[in-house]
């Protein structure tokens, strides 16, 4: 049981009743929650209000518990040789997924899944953890471009190694000209064809194991 900001939250894992403590007061109340950290007012959630209330009332929501943060992983930069690295980088490419952009590029059709947005999108609508995002559309002529980033992150160790002359999937960038905005490259045409995608602030900070430098 925990209460906070009037209202009390009652329940275990990922139910609990939401029940407004003060009558005669106009309230808001319902069910968006974020995931917070440090010591926790409730199991793992800070609830906001959405609505208006004149009366005792009780809301029985279903919410889910944030992802963990990984495990703690070291970069291949500090598990690989150099010359590891470099013949991992060697041949690798970008081929782009029709996934994840919304306008045509490197001969694919756009065929974006549902719900996908730009970053841009996913930050105005604060979202945290969106289905799908494409990427960039600046992208779309600067395929080289985008094939030597990923080289770069190869021969850099921006990822987690699975052993010697593995080809690893995921593998991190920051944008070059965005330094804010990192991508997740993953192996999508082996043994060397890459797709990628932006991550939101939130997704870089809870998915990947290590601060990319």
């Amino acid at each position: 049981m925990s209460s906070f900001g009037g209202v009390l939250l009652i329940g275990e894992g990922d139910r609990f009743t939401v029940r407004l403590l003060t009558k005669g007061n106009p309230r808001i109340c319902g069910a968006q929650c974020d995931p917070i950290r440090g010591d926790l007012e409730a199991p793992g959630f800070r609830c906001y209000v959405a609505g208006i209330f004149d009366q005792e009332e009780e809301i029985v929501v279903a919410i889910r518990k944030p992802k963990p943060r990984p495990a703690k992983a070291q970069p291949a930069t500090l598990t690989l040789t150099e010359g590891d690295r470099k013949a991992l980088a060697d041949g690798a490419i970008y081929v782009g997924s029709p996934h994840h952009t919304d306008i045509p590029k490197f001969g694919l059709k756009a065929a974006p899944r549902d719900g996908a947005m730009t970053i841009e999108a996913a930050a105005a609508d604060n979202l945290k953890n969106p289905n799908c995002l494409v990427c960039p559309r600046k992208w779309a002529r600067r395929g080289s471009d985008a094939t030597e980033l990923l080289r770069a992150a190869l021969k850099a160790g921006t990822y987690v190694s699975e052993g010697v002359g593995m080809m690893p999937s995921p593998v991190w960038v920051r944008d070059p000209e965005d330094p804010q905005l990192v991508y997740e490259a993953k192996l999508c045409s082996p043994p060397k064809g890459y797709k990628a995608y932006p991550l939101t602030p939130f997704q870089v900070e809870y998915n990947i194991p290590f601060e990319i430098p």
